[in-house]
This record gives structure tokens, sequence and C-alpha cells, in this order.
């Protein structure tokens, strides 16, 4: 029997994305197309590999079966792009960057058009996204994060500390007034994040109490919750460096230090030592270091 890889990759990506709508959009494909492509290793393998439950497909026994195989077959595909990657002799071709939204829109833009001056035969494509791309399956070369990774085959190193610190619009403290005390936070509206606990386990060491309601508005969107602070709904927490330089916002209880956010730099240790991945390696840590210093 012979089975056609890229119908196997179409499979996993399925299985992985949960609907073939998610899937064509990651193999960047029509979803007649990865219909057509399930249909034909269906009939390749003789087997049916998934119930259809309206939009949703979910794995049959014989799909579970050969999900394994499908998932070592990736496994050792990105490993081979890993060690052909790793011979490369140039500097140029495209690099892949995964970065955070808080890093995407305050720091980086900068520190790319230095980029592009150094090293002009580099293009760039930058991922923003909050949670961690995986390096190891190439789905970027380097990754810029707010936490340390800590996967296997990583190279990882730390190029400095976002300090955060609440802060408030001019206009917001105008109308509300100015808190003195943590006390006084209880009567202000502050701003918080949805299902990201991080700003939450930062009050509960000073309010054990602490609970979502103590936010009048939740938002995981670092943008969106950048630009509420910024139009005065509230009390809201973000790094210091970026709140200064914004002459619409003061800060506010400036003794009321949270956890700040340490930033990383990583890339799979495969890729360290070709000259693409080293140069921006090497000039994003030196940038971006000046830059969360300053």
């Amino acid at each position: 029997m012979n089975i056609d890889w890229s119908l196997l990759k179409t499979f996993l990506t399925v299985v992985q994305a949960g609907t073939v709508a998610q899937a064509a959009a990651q193999l960047a494909c029509s979803q007649p197309t990865v219909s057509r492509q399930l249909k034909e290793l269906e009939t390749q393998t003789g087997l049916t590999l998934f119930d259809r439950r309206g939009y949703r497909l979910v794995l049959t026994d014989a799909g579970a079966s050969i999900l394994e195989f499908a998932q070592n077959m990736a496994d050792q595909a990105n490993h081979l792009a890993l060690a052909i990657a790793g011979k490369e002799t140039v500097v140029n071709g495209t690099i892949r960057i995964s970065t955070s939204e808080v890093i995407a829109y305050h720091f980086l833009p900068p520190v790319l058009v230095t980029l592009q001056e150094q090293y002009p035969e580099i293009d760039v494509e930058i991922i923003v996204e909050n949670s961690a791309a995986n390096l190891s399956a190439r789905e970027a070369d380097i990754a810029i994060r707010l936490f340390r990774p800590d996967k296997l085959g990583l190279v990882r190193t730390k190029i400095g500390t976002l300090e955060i610190g609440a802060f408030a619009s001019k206009s917001y403290l105008e109308l509300y007034g100015v808190p003195r005390t943590l006390d006084d936070l209880v009567y202000h509206n502050l701003l918080g994040y949805d299902q990201s606990a991080e700003i939450l386990d930062g009050f509960r060491k000073h309010l054990p109490d602490a609970n979502p309601s103590l936010f009048s508005v939740r938002c995981d969107n670092h943008l969106v919750y950048w630009n509420m602070i910024r139009a005065g709904n509230g009390i809201g927490f973000c790094s210091t460096l970026m709140a200064s330089q914004d002459k619409m916002l003061t800060r506010v209880l400036p003794d009321l230090k949270p956890d700040g956010n340490d930033v990383w730099l990583a890339t799979h240790e495969a890729l360290q030592k070709t000259p693409r991945v080293r140069a921006v390696w090497e000039l994003l840590s030196s940038q971006l270091t000046k830059r969360l210093w300053e």
C-alpha cells in the first residue's frame, strides 16, 4: 500500500485543528481541497478515519490507530528540515519571528528598521501571538517571549525585564481622583485580564480575597487593554517603560509593584549557528536589551 505523505499531513492538521475550516486556514488551501484529501486518504487506507458531527470531526478508533504514525512522520520531517536549515552558509532568506502583542507593538518595529538596513537580503515574517510557537516544528525560527521557554532542544537567553505599574489616563484621574492607598482602588474602575490570571494573582498578594469581579472591564488582548487605559476606562497595569513614554498616562500608587515580565529569546539548537538565525538573534538581543533597559 502506497500512502501519500501529503494526505497524512492534511489528516494530522485536521486532527489538531478540530475542523476542516480551521485546517484549511492553516494549510492555506480551500475547505473542499481538505475534504477531498481526507476522502482520498480513507480510500487509500480502506479506513473510516472520522465521525462527522456537523462541522466537527471526531476520530474513529481506526483514525486514532494511525494518528501516532502520522505524528511520528511529521516529527521526522521537522527534524530533517531543522538539520537542513542548520547547514545554511549564507545570510539571506526568510526568518520567522514569533512574539507577543506587547513586544510586537511597542518594541519590535524600530528594531526591524535596523534589521532591514543591516541585512537587506533577509525577509522577515512576524507571528504575533501570546502563546508559544512550536520552534521544533519550524512554526518560527526565533521566539521573543514574556516567559521562560522550557521545551527540550531550545537555546534561550534572558534579555531584560518589563517592570509593571498601575497607570491611568489624566482624563480618568480628573474625573475620579487619584488613589492614595491600595484600599482606595476598590472605589475605582480597574481593568483586568479575562482568561489570564496574571493581574489577579498579583492583586492576591496584597488582597487575598481578590476575585475577577474586582475588575470592571476584562480583556486579554493587550493592545485593546492598552488603549482602554489611554481612553480613560479605568486604572490598568502595564509596562512602566511603555507608559512612562505616553504623555496621556500617569502612574498611580508607585509603591504597588506587581511582578514584572522577564523577556526571553529562544531558538532551536539546530538553528542557532546558521548565519541567518545567528545574525538576527544577535541583533535582536543587542537592540531589544538596549530598549528594555532604557
